[in-house]
This record gives structure tokens, C-alpha cells and sequence, in this order.
């Protein structure tokens, strides 16, 4: 069969392996790519890939005939290929067909050899497709006398649960959407013909039925509720598009109720055809009878007249014979007339029972139809009781009309005050103004000698003695570094860049008093910020726009528990969702038993207030768990967000949310967030503090510390799959509900704003990180639950700062490690390094390969070769790694000299590492190679510290101070950084090839680093970018740590033609900046500072 003939294939195996093709496509995206399909004998699936696809079956059946495909004969248990040996892995129809014990090892099997993506379709357990499938197998018997071949095996093995699937999916830690297809109306329907078809024959009919099936699948609206087949795609990292497809698929799937009754009355007209030939074959028999009995007439006179002559009775006796032989000859056909007869009748009560089974599915729609017009009838119910309540505040507002009458009055009053007022301030006029006499006297001396001296001021000789002063006072503090800088900034940015630093520089020292006076510090950066965010909701009108103008416009669910909180905090709360810009909400608080006597008065003042307003009380004081998941229980909005009593909402916050979900339907989106004092007034300089700008989806960052907290907002869906917050985990119940959430969320959005203010009330979490001390084991519990729900084999232990956390992951085997060392000369500075090597790493397994680029000196030679020595007697006594020296006799290309050391090293793990560097953490590789192992990971960094213990390298930011720069340059080793960033395992975009892990395989896979375009510099952060690019995860490390003397070796040479290909490459991501970074943040300076010049401009 080629492809032009498919549309003659069963519509069910047409119907599965269009949409799978559709979802390959969807999520590979390429031409060229290798795809398995497990279980896919005589599945057809090649015909629906586009051409040029690698496409291999395995199964368990021998190779049909005419199979062209690449076909293994094998267990899907055990398959015969490495890892990640497929794009796309498919099991359309295996799982049905297997014991239920052996399922999850096929999915982990197939997980294993695939890249990245798996799809696996299967019917899933349900009493209505079961009774379809029973109906069919019952028809299959009565017309073939045998039990049917394939949904046999159904019942033997027992449908798959979904639950139970998705189930294994989460131990296996995999993203996963589900997909149905294949209306079971329609199902049904083709399942009957090809039973009737494959008992009568009905070739020709057959082809032209299911040509118009497959030509119309989707006006016969194949995607449609009851489905036959739920799909699952699954991604072992990245996120799946759900929404997106699932509303392709709709806009494909077009229901038409007149297509699907075209498609019934061609079955029927076929099966019609079938019982008029039956009723045929009746005619004929009846005829047949009336011949059979005028036989027997004729054969008894013929016996009568003839029984006086012998001869003619032995003439009628042959001839009797004859007639006997007849007469046998139409019982025969008589008998299997009858059973045709019979045949036909059981065919017609077979339709009777699918018409019967039909009507049944059409009363189960009837009665849908009457539920949504019993809800349609509450609907209108509860538009009157709006209207009752409109009416209610249009009263309120003719009463507040009326208390601005009494208002104007007591305004009349205090008019008159203020006329008697001004009489007696005229009187004190006149005594100004003979002040003011004396003071013009004086006034006129002043001006003359201001004159004086702007006449000093404009003289020429002033100008010059300034500039001097001002060049001195920038350029003589500090020369050397300020012309390293101005040098680093040239090549970086270009001219125009320099030359505008450098006037701003002096312009500034002039206006400041020097280069140290240029930043400013305190809270007065972040003032700006609120200035500037203030500035924006002047637009309040076009954001009233926008929002009327949302196509998605969802509920939005704020639970707040409620315990004995300060009467203003717990009115400023509420009051804060109440003043959201985007008015879709409903607030959601549970009273968790408090004691203090205003919480009933005023939760009740606002529920009668404000409809949208929900409130419920608890008897008995449960804890916020509890209160928590009771005040959710009210909830009907698509998504949920939290907030603490005593907390408040920015107005603004719900809109940004809203406007998210317009990009695409997210599982989860955060923002950034802050803290008030105790007065809580917005308007106050300097209450507003402590701004954590957050970086975007980081999932070990969020093993490290919960840095997404407030304020999130949650698809209610997920949140009512996982039962909402669980009990004990009090203190870090949010953190608990994160990991498991985000086990389960497809998509994830940050939006780099502030959303949420904390308050910092003593003996709360926001005023004191110690205010909690039992949080910290709940963290470290919960913590503990992920990682092994994931599978992950880790201990959890504190960090390195109070509210951080380790997972600490068990290393797979003794994989060998190579490190790579390219040098040239310089013993001074490779001998420590290779000294701290061989002293101080614990990990036993690794080789040392020394790639000497052009060494000239002599003592080199004379090192080189008494590590040659030692080595050698280490090898015989097996006392120490073997060092192996490359010579790579060619102009310095650094990218060029690792990858010719990658291709001759035997390790599965590659180590990048500069000669300048000296080991700190003896463990360091093992820090390292527990995350290199991770197959979601591309490469590892570690923490470089300068000899004074200021940090080197804590990860690579891109778009700061040019194409990249290290974050915390400088800071001091101790320091935990911005939100302890800098002590904590975190993803970052690129790390340093000072000292990179990565493995071998990967290494290879990706070609190694650019030797072509980046010889010198940025190739370790090109090399990084193109592993996200291809949805590899990069990880710093605070726990492998050494010495780097930067530099040291080479001095500092970057090219021109490097940095403008980086920015031809790379140009987007530098412009739009680092997701692991934040907008908010400077781009000019290391240390995670808010911007401040370039804060309200656009990149």
C-alpha cells in the first residue's frame, strides 16, 4: 500500500495515526527525524509521516509480508537500542494488549531510547466503551462462530485506567498532556460494518464506506466526547503545548450533525443490500418446495399406473431412484435455505440491538441537554438576584448622596471661617511688607557680588583650571584599572558606547565629586522604581481597554485563611483584592476559629459588601492547612492564587496575570514581590523594601529555596488533582504544593514585576527568616517526598544559608572523568593546579590530559618529563591517575585545543579546566558529576574564587555589560548574594569553560566548541546557549569550588570579530535578556543591583 491508498484503511487505524502524525509534527518539528513505533505491526504508521522519515517497528510478531518499513522482531521490554536512539517514540496500539505488570516497564523502555518525546495511544477503561466493545465482540461470534481476534485480548488483559498511567508518568518525573480522539458513536458504527463486511464479503462496499469516513473524519467530529482513545505526550523535559493542540485539533474536528447522519445511512443502505439478497435467497426456497411436492405427486401416479408390468416397475423403480435423489437433493437445499433464513432474522435483531444501543447514547446526550438547561434556569436565578443587589446599591448611592448635601453644608461654614480668617492674616501683610523693605536693601548687596563672582566663574581661565580637575579626578585615582575598563568596554560595546560612558563619567564626577559617588545607595533606586510603576497606572484608561478587549477573561480564585489577625491588616488585604484593576474575582477567606472578636463583624461587613466575597468559619481551630484547603473548597474561578491575611495585592496584580494568560493558557504564573513595614502606607517613601526580583522557571533553584512564593496563581484543575495543600507541612505547606505542582504543570510564566507585599509583622516570616523554625524541617520533609516521587536517589540536607536546602544526588557507578588542561609554559601556574589536583580530589576515577600548545621554554620540557616519570611508576604500582600529554602544535585556538583533547580522552565525563586553577573542595568532582549524570542537564559549573577569596565565576549572565559577564564578580566569597543566589544550585544560561562538566556523548553530539567563529573567547557561552536551545538544563554549583588566577597565562584577548558574531548569533537573547536573570536588574553591573538609568527604558 503507498500513500495515495490510505484513505481505504479502517477509519479507527486511519483516525489514530493522523492525529499521532499531527502531534509528531507538533512536537518535533523537523524533517529527518527517527521515530519507533513499538507494537506497530500492520499499524500503517510510515504513511502518515512526511517523507524522508526514519521510521522503525518493533514487535513481538514476525515481519508481515509486503512490510517495506525497517522492522525488528523484538520485546518491547527489552529494546535493542542505546538511549535517546529516537526522536520520537510511539506506542499506538501495544498496552491494550499486554498484562497489566509488564506496562510500565515498556513505558520506562521506550522513555529510555527516546530523545525526548513519547506518545502513547491506548483505550482507556470506561463502562460505556466497554459496553461498545461488548456489543461488537457479541455481533463478531453470532456471525463467525469465533471470538474476535484483537478485542478478545481486551478483556484478558483488562483495559488501562488512565489514573494508572499517568500514575507511572509521575514516578517516571515526565511532562504529560492528554489528547482524546476517536468518537465512540463513530467508533461503534465502523467496528459493526467491518464485522457484517468480513462475514458477507462486501469488498467494494467496504472501501468506497471507509474512504468517506476517512475523508470526512473531521466534519464526523472524530475529536468529539465519548472518545474511543485517550493519547498521552509526554516530554522527559520542556514543556507540551496543550492548549495549543488541543485547540488545533478542535479547529480540525468540526462536528456536523448531517455528515455523521450520511455516514449511518450509507452503513445501513449496505446492510440493507445484504438482507434483500437473503430475502432473495427465501423466494427461491419457497419456490423449490412447490417443485419438491409436484415431484412427489408425479412419482406416486407413476407408480400406480406401471405396478401390473414388472418391466415398468423396474423402469419406475430407476426412475424412483432418480426422484429420491432429487427429493434428497432439495431437502438439502430446503435445510440451507432455512438457515439463511435464520441467519437473516439474527442479523435484523442484531440491528434492532445497535439501533437500541444507538438510542441509548442519544438519551445520555437528551440528558446532558437537560442539566444544562436546569444550570441555564439557576443562571437566570442568579441574574435576578444581581439585579435585586443592583437595585440595593443604587439605594446605598442615593444615601451617600445625601451625606454629600450635609458635607456641602459644614463646607459653607468653614468658608465663612476662613473669610474671617483672611481679614486677620492682611493685617499681618502689612507688617510683612515693611520687613520685606529691609530685606530688598540687602537683596541688592547679595546681587552684586554674585555678579562678581559669575564673572570668575565665565572666564576662561576657571574653565580650564576645572576640566583639569575633573579629567584628574576620574583618570588619576585608580589609572590602570579605569584604562583596563574603558579598554574591556571599547571591544565590548563599540565606540559610541565608550565615548558616551566616558562623558558621563566626568559629567557625573563633576555634578558627584568623583567616580566613588556615581552610584547611589540606600532604598533610592528602588524608590525610582515605584516612581516609575506609578507613572504607568496613570494609563488606567487604556488598560480599562485592554481588558474589555481580553479574549480569555477567567475567574480568578484568591483563598485566604483567617486567624486572629490585626483588624487594619485583615481590611487592607481585602480591600487590596477589591481594588483590583481586572474586576473578574472572587475572594475566598475561611475563618479558622479566631478568638479576637472584630474578625466575624468585619468578614461579614465585607461579604454583604461585595458579592464576590466568600466566606466560610471553621468550629474548631484546625490550622492553616486546613483553613486553607476549606476556603478552596468555595472556589469556582480556572485559576487560584494565594494570599496571607495580613498581606496585600498591588492593584495591578490581577490585570498582569490576566494579560499572561492572553500569550497562552499557563499552569502556573508568579511575579516578583516585596515587603511593607508596620504602617503599610504605599504612598510613604521607603516603606516599600526589600524587592526580590525573581528570575523565570528555574527547577533547581526551587529545590535549592522556595523563590517563587508570592505571588502565584495556580490552574485550579492541577490544584484539585493534587487535593490541595497537605497536612503536615505546616511553615512550608506553600513550598510542599510547588513541588508537586510544578511535578504537573506544563507551562510556566514569571512576570518580572512586583504583584505582592509582604508584611513585616515581628513574629512573621517576612519580618525574620527565624520566626518559623519548624518550617525548615517541613521544607526539607517535603523536599524529601519529591525527590522521591521523582525517583531521584538523594539525601536532603540544610544549605549554606538559613532556608536553603541540598539535594545531595547518589552518583550512578564510577564513571572515568577526564580533565582536560590546555597550557603553554607557565609552570609557576600549572604545577599548583596539578598539584591540587592529585592531593586533594577524593574522587579515585579520572585521567588528566596536559595539551602543551607551543611550550618554549626549557624547564617546561624538563617538568613535562618528570611527570612522565611519576606517572609511569604510579601506572605500575596503581597509586595514581594516569596524566597524559597531548601536543597540539598549532596557533592558540583555545575551542580548537579542548575538542582535539575531547576526541582522545576515555572518560564519559569531560572537565574543561583552565591551568591557572587550584582545587579548594577536595569533592569537587563528585559535586559536580552528580549533576552531569542527570540526562536533562548539559553542562555543570563550579564556583571560581580569585586568590583573595572575591568571587570569579558564580554563573555567566547574558546581555550584562555586554555579550555575557559572571555574576557576583567580586563579591566576597562568604556573601551569600542577592536572595543567597550566589551560595545556592541554581540553572544559569552559560557557565565558564574555566571549569565546565559535561558529558563526552553530549559533548560530541553538540560538536564541541566553536573553533571556527569563537577561537579565544565566548565559546563557552555559545556552547552552553546551543544546550538550551536544544532544552538541556545548565547548573552552577557553590559546592565545587576552586582558585582561578584569571588570566594569568594568556592575558586578556578578545576579538572584535568574536564579540559581532556572538551578537549576530546570540543578538535576540542578549537584547530581550537573561531569563535567569531579571529585567528589573542593571545590566551594567554584576552584583544583581537594581537598574537605575535604564529603568524605565525599553531593551
Amino acid at each position: 500500500m503507498n500513500r495515495t491508498e490510505k484513505n481505504i484503511l479502517p477509519p479507527d487505524l486511519f483516525s489514530r495515526n493522523e492525529v499521532i502524525a499531527y502531534l509528531t509534527g507538533k512536537l518535533a518539528g523537523r524533517e529527518g527525524l527517527r521515530v519507533l513505533d513499538v507494537g506497530g505491526y500492520m499499524g500503517r504508521l510510515e504513511l502518515f509521516l512526511p517523507e524522508g522519515t526514519a521510521f522503525t517497528i518493533l514487535d513481538q510478531l514476525p515481519r508481515p509480508e509486503g512490510e517495506t518499513a525497517a522492522y525488528i522482531q523484538a520485546d518491547a521490554q527489552k529494546i535493542p537500542f542505546s538511549d535517546k536512539s529516537f526522536d520520537v517514540v510511539i506506542a499506538s496500539d501495544m498496552l491494550e494488549h499486554v498484562d497489566k505488570p509488564f506496562r510500565a516497564p515498556i513505558i520506562r523502555e521506550m522513555l529510555r531510547v527516546s530523545k525526548n518525546h513519547v506518545i502513547i495511544g491506548v483505550p482507556c477503561h470506561s463502562d460505556l466503551l466497554e459496553k461498545a466493545e461488548s456489543a461488537v465482540m457479541d455481533q463478531y461470534k453470532i456471525l463467525t462462530g469465533r471470538d474476535h481476534p484483537f478485542l478478545s485480548e481486551h478483556g484478558t488483559y483488562g483495559l488501562p485506567e488512565e489514573s494508572k498511567i499517568e500514575e507511572i508518568l509521575r514516578k517516571e518525573g515526565v511532562n504529560y498532556a492528554l489528547v482524546k480522539e476517536g468518537n465512540l458513536m463513530n467508533w461503534y458504527i465502523q467496528q459493526l460494518y467491518a464485522v457484517v463486511q468480513y462475514r458477507e464479503d462486501l469488498a467494494d462496499k467496504k472501501y468506497e464506506f471507509f474512504r468517506f469516513f476517512n475523508d470526512n473524519l473531521g466534519e464526523l467530529g472524530n475529536t468529539r466526547a465519548p472518545t474511543y482513545r485517550s493519547i498521552f505526550v509526554i516530554a522527559k523535559s520542556g514543556p507540551i503545548p496543550q492548549q495549543e493542540i488541543i485547540q488545533e485539533l478542535q479547529q480540525r474536528n468540526m462536528w456536523k450533525p448531517a455528515r455523521f447522519m450520511e455516514a449511518l445511512q450509507k452503513a445501513f443502505n449496505d446492510l440493507r443490500l445484504v438482507i434483500g439478497e437473503k430475502e432473495g435467497d427465501a423466494e427461491r426456497l419457497a419456490h423449490a418446495r412447490a417443485e419438491l411436492e409436484k415431484l412427489q405427486i408425479e412419482f406416486e401416479e407413476e407408480k400406480v399406473s406401471h405396478s401390473r408390468t414388472h418391466q415398468l416397475l423396474r423402469d419406475s423403480e430407476g426412475r424412483a431412484r432418480e426422484q429420491n435423489e432429487r427429493l434428497e437433493k432439495a431437502r438439502e437445499t430446503l435445510g440451507t435455505y432455512r438457515e439463511a433464513v435464520q441467519e437473516a432474522r439474527t442479523f435484523l435483531q442484531e440491528k434492532e440491538k445497535t439501533i437500541v444501543f444507538l438510542k441509548n447514547i442519544l438519551e445520555e446526550k437528551d440528558e446532558k441537554i437537560s442539566v444544562l438547561e436546569k444550570w441555564s434556569e439557576e443562571t437566570r436565578g442568579e441574574m435576578q438576584l444581581m439585579k435585586v443587589e443592583a437595585e440595593r446599591r443604587e439605594k446605598f448611592i442615593l444615601l451617600l448622596n445625601e451625606k454629600i448635601e450635609e458635607g456641602n453644608r459644614e463646607v459653607d461654614k468653614l468658608k465663612k471661617h476662613i473669610h474671617r480668617g483672611e481679614e486677620a492674616m492682611a493685617e499681618r501683610d502689612t507688617q510683612l511688607r515693611e520687613t520685606g523693605s529691609r530685606a530688598d536693601t540687602l537683596e541688592t548687596e547679595l546681587e552684586k557680588h554674585r555678579a562678581s563672582l559669575l564673572e570668575i566663574y565665565g572666564s576662561r581661565a576657571w574653565k580650564v583650571i576645572m576640566a583639569y580637575s575633573r579629567v584628574k579626578t576620574v583618570f588619576w585615582t585608580r589609572p590602570l584599572k579605569l584604562i583596563k575598563k574603558g579598554y574591556e568596554i571599547f571591544v565590548h560595546l563599540g565606540p559610541a558606547v565608550f565615548w558616551r560612558r566616558l562623558i558621563g563619567k566626568i559629567a557625573r564626577s563633576a555634578k558627584r565629586g568623583g567616580v566613588e559617588g556615581d552610584w547611589a545607595g540606600g532604598m533610592e533606586p528602588y524608590n525610582k522604581y515605584i516612581e516609575n510603576e506609578r507613572m504607568a497606572w496613570s494609563s488606567r484608561g487604556k488598560i480599562a481597554k485592554e481588558i474589555r478587549e481580553f479574549e480569555y477573561k477567567p475567574v480568578i480564585s484568591i483563598v485566604m485563611p483567617v486567624y486572629n489577625v490585626e483588624e487594619r491588616w485583615l481590611r487592607k488585604a481585602i480591600e487590596s483584592v477589591r481594588g483590583q484593576w481586572y474586576g473578574r474575582w472572587e475572594l475566598c477567606i475561611c475563618d479558622d476559629a479566631s478568638t479576637d472578636s472584630h474578625i466575624k463583624p468585619v468578614l461579614g461587613e465585607y461579604a454583604v459588601k461585595d458579592s464576590r466575597v466568600k466566606v466560610v468559619y471553621r468550629d474548631k481551630n484546625g490550622g492553616i492547612v486546613k483553613a486553607t484547603n476549606a476556603a478552596l473548597k468555595q472556589a469556582q474561578g480556572a485559576y487560584v492564587g494565594f494570599l496571607d491575611n495580613d498581606d496585600e495585592l498591588a492593584p495591578q496584580a490581577l490585570y498582569e496575570v490576566i494579560n499572561a494568560l492572553q500569550e497562552a493558557k499557563y499552569d502556573l504564573v508568579y511575579s516578583d514581590e516585596d515587603k511593607l513595614d508596620m504602617e503599610g502606607k504605599l504612598e510613604a517613601e521607603g516603606i516599600r523594601c526589600e524587592p526580590f526580583f525573581k528570575p523565570d522557571w528555574s527547577p533547581d533553584l526551587l529545590l535549592s529555596h522556595n523563590y517563587i512564593c508570592h505571588f502565584a496563581v495556580y490552574r485550579r484543575k492541577i490544584l484539585n488533582e493534587l487535593g490541595g495543600l497537605r497536612e503536615g507541612f505546616d511553615g512550608s505547606q506553600d513550598y510542599d504544593l510547588l513541588l508537586r505542582f510544578t511535578e504537573k504543570a506544563g507551562r510556566i510564566k514569571h512576570i518580572a514585576k512586583i504583584l505582592y507585599h509582604w508584611r513585616k509583622i515581628p513574629g512573621s516570616a517576612a519580618a525574620r527568616t527565624e520566626a518559623k523554625p519548624y518550617a525548615f524541617d517541613a521544607a526539607k520533609k517535603a523536599l524529601a517526598d519529591a525527590v522521591r516521587r521523582r525517583g531521584i536517589k538523594a539525601d536532603i540536607t540544610d544549605g549554606q544559608w538559613k532556608g536553603s536546602y541540598r539535594i545531595k544526588r547518589k552518583i550512578d557507578g564510577e564513571p572515568l572523568v577526564s580533565i582536560i588542561i590546555p597550557f603553554k609554559d607557565k609552570i609557576e601556574v600549572l604545577k599548583p593546579c596539578l598539584d591540587s589536583i592529585l592531593t586533594k580530589t577524593t574522587w579515585k576515577n579520572y585521567e588528566i590530559l596536559l595539551v602543551n600548545n607551543r611550550s618554549e621554554l626549557l624547564k617546561t620540557a624538563e617538568y613535562l618529563e618528570e611527570l612522565s616519570a611519576r606517572d609511569e611508576a604510579g601506572a605500575q604500582n596503581d597509586t595514581r591517575p594516569r596524566i597524559h600529554i597531548l601536543s597540539y602544535d598549532k596557533q592558540f585556538n583555545f575551542a580548537e585545543i579542548n575538542n582535539f583533547a575531547a576526541e582522545r580522552a576515555a572518560g564519559q565525563y569531560l572537565i574543561l579546566l583552565n591551568n591557572d586553577t587550584e582545587v579548594i573542595t577536595p569533592d569537587w568532582i563528585e559535586n559536580m558529576l552528580e549533576h552531569a549524570q542527570r540526562p536533562e542537564v548539559g553542562a555543570v559549573g563550579a564556583k571560581l574564587l580569585f586568590p583573595g577569596n572575591k568571587i570569579q565565576h558564580a554563573g555567566v549572565l547574558i546581555g550584562i555589560g555586554g555579550i555575557a559577564n559572571h555574576a557576583f564578580l567580586k563579591q566576597e566569597a562568604f556573601e551569600n548574594g542577592y536572595f543567597g543566589q550566589a551560595n545556592v544550585i541554581k540553572n544559569y544560561s552559560a557557565v565558564t569553560g574555566a571549569c565546565m562538566m559535561v558529558s563526552k556523548n553530549l559533548y560530541e553530539k553538540m560538536g564541541g566548541l566553536d573553533n571556527e567563529n569563537l577561537g579565544v573567547a565566548f565559546n563557552d557561552v555559545d556552547f552552553c546557549l546551543r544546550l538550551r536551545e536544544k532544552n538541556y538544563l545548565v547548573v552552577y554549583t557553590p559546592y565545587a569550588q576552586l582558585y582561578h588566577h584569571e588570566s594569568m597565562t594568556r592575558g586578556y584577548e578578545v576579538e572584535i570579530r568574536e564579540v559581532k558574531y556572538m551578537q549576530q548569533k546570540h543578538g535576540s537573547l542578549i537584547k530581550r535578556g537573561d531569563p535567569y536573570y531579571n529585567q528589573n536588574l542593571s545590566r551594567e553591573r554584576f552584583d544583581f543591583s537594581l537598574r537605575t538609568t535604564d529603568a524605565v527604558k525599553k531593551d
